[in-house]
């Protein structure tokens, strides 16, 4: 088993059964410029590359380095971090960890993990049991002091709002179990617990006011369009000992890939209208996205979530592998009547050409990717004959370069497509064609 190195390449995409959809509604300088001084699309596009070069400049005080800073730290004294967080942006660090780290990362020994901690998320559910199964997990039934490094865990809470129950239920259960078992040590419990919150948050101060120091500032709210390159995200990233600035490379990559557009053959807007070429005048339509890889799960399930949030009338579902997809009622249709048909919906294919460790032989001349290759052909076959359009999007490898590249891919396009619908509804409500 071998790690590949890591080279950026841009992602590949081809349309099966559909033509590349035109340009044509961003046709002219004029539409060009609207929709990139769009303004949660030109937020989304500078910051990967800003957020690179603040720490070019300052290696101190740059929210990277306040990152970079507290992962380090957080490395050399605990073996796991417990993690509150929202559903959204627990779905985003999950897409980042499953596709950059080994499968079972958790189930690994310290030295496996390069000495860095396995990740607990706790609270995103409200869910009694599983909060109680942590507590359990943690020891804080028993009477347990953390001197051991095995034995040290720390906090992470992820605050976007000004007071939730998973913050109350980290101060209320979490905190004081962590004080006993650090006996009380003002110092290690400082270094235990971190907060990624807004600056302004009425929170920040009751977490400050515990003696407690640690502060990633969160400058745009937890959430879509942007989870990629969240504060809260990078954070949980570097304390995987993920490569962040290749994270942000991709990213920064898919950005330029979108300004460079009208030069290329494919790019986040080219998948965009993808998701609306079928109706003759521009709407989201229902998107299936069929995930070719255990690993890339998560990130179909984050991405539902930003349709869910940016494209409310929009149903987009997640499939693992040839998995059969049965759509709900949504939108223009009678829920208790009509599904949707799969005529009216687009599929693409995540597919990865490379996969990060070699391949295993089943038998001459075959191997699992190669069976997996074959699985996939079929399913664009079957999809050709139900008349379905389709694309596929082809990550070179899977790895931080193209994870970051493929997420900023969807949030760009979903954000060109919340665009598009508002100009579409707005020419209908002035009597345009």
């Amino acid at each position: 088993m071998k790690l590949r190195k890591n080279i950026l390449q841009p992602l590949r995409m081809e349309w099966h059964g559909c033509p590349s959809p035109p340009l044509t509604p961003l046709s002219g300088d004029r539409s060009v410029a609207q929709l990139l001084g769009y303004a949660p699309l030109h937020s989304l596009l500078q910051r990967p590359r800003g957020l690179m070069q603040a720490y070019g400049l300052d290696r101190r005080g740059s929210l990277l380095a306040n990152i970079f800073r507290i992962a380090n730290r957080t490395h050399a004294i605990v073996d796991r971090v417990v993690i509150f967080a929202p559903p959204e942006i627990k779905l985003a660090i999950e897409s980042v960890w499953s596709t950059c780290c080994q499968p079972f990362w958790n189930e690994l020994s310290r030295g496996d993990r390069g000495s860095k901690p396995r990740i607990t998320f706790v609270g995103h559910d409200l869910d009694n049991d599983s909060i109680q199964g942590a507590l359990h997990m943690l020891g804080t039934h028993r009477d347990l002091h953390c001197h051991d490094i095995a034995d040290r865990w720390a906090m992470v809470i992820m605050e976007p709002d000004q007071g939730s129950l998973r913050s109350d239920l980290a101060f209320r259960y979490f905190l004081p179990a962590l004080r006993r078992q650090l006996d009380n040590d003002s110092a290690r419990i400082g270094e235990s617990v971190v907060a990624v919150t807004s600056r302004n948050n009425r929170w920040l101060d009751r977490y400050k006011g515990l003696g407690l120091s640690q502060y990633v500032d969160l400058a745009d709210r937890i959430g879509v369009p942007d989870s990629i390159s969240t504060a809260a995200t990078l954070l949980s990233a570097a304390l995987l000992g993920v490569n962040v600035m290749e994270l942000l490379a991709g990213a920064s990559a898919g950005s330029q890939c979108t300004e460079q557009s009208f030069e290329l053959s494919c790019s986040p807007i080219h998948l965009a209208l993808a998701n609306g070429s079928i109706h003759p005048f521009w709407s989201p339509h229902p998107r299936i996205l069929q995930l070719w890889g255990s690993s890339l799960r998560p990130i179909g399930e984050w991405y539902e979530t930003i349709v869910d949030a940016w494209l409310p009338n929009t149903f987009a579902t997640s499939r693992f592998g040839c998995e059969s997809v049965e759509f709900p009622s949504k939108d223009t249709f009678d829920p208790a009547q009509s599904p949707i048909p799969l005529s009216r919906c687009v599929r693409h294919h995540i597919t990865t050409g490379a996969w990060r460790f070699d391949a295993l032989e089943l038998e001459p001349g075959e191997t699992l990717p190669s069976k997996w290759r074959s699985e996939l052909e079929l399913g664009i076959e079957q999809g050709q004959q139900s008349a379905l359009a389709q694309t596929q999007i082809d990550l070179p490898i899977i790895d931080e370069l193209h994870v970051g590249q493929l997420m900023q891919w969807f949030q760009i396009a979903t954000a060109i497509e919340r665009w598009l619908h508002d100009c579409a509804l707005a020419a209908v409500e002035s009597g345009g064609n």
